[in-house]
């Protein structure tokens, strides 16, 4: 899926498969801690994609979970990074 596509989904706890187009697909999805749902175009298999489909209908609840978690702290990162530009305009 496309960066955007994968910060919308995630951000509401959707499960996804991040396909490493390129280093900012891969980045985001180490940062989400879905390293392991991050697919290399150069090394996609269709029994990897299987796989990795399976999981996420198998798992779905734990991966929504351990998704909101992680994009919760890039959130509370995101906020903190605003006030302080804020901050900064204001001297």
């Amino acid at each position: 899926m496309r960066l955007h596509s994968l910060i919308l989904a995630t951000s509401v706890g959707v499960p996804v498969i991040g396909f490493a187009y390129m280093p900012k697909v891969k980045a985001y999805m180490d940062s989400i801690g879905q390293t392991d749902h991050s697919l290399d175009l150069e090394t996609i298999t269709s029994e990897k994609l299987i796989n990795l489909i399976e999981d996420i209908f198998k798992n779905y609840d734990t991966n929504s979970k351990k998704i909101l978690s992680e994009v919760s702290k890039l959130q509370k990162v995101a906020r903190e990074s605003i006030v302080e530009m804020v901050e900064l305009a204001r001297r």
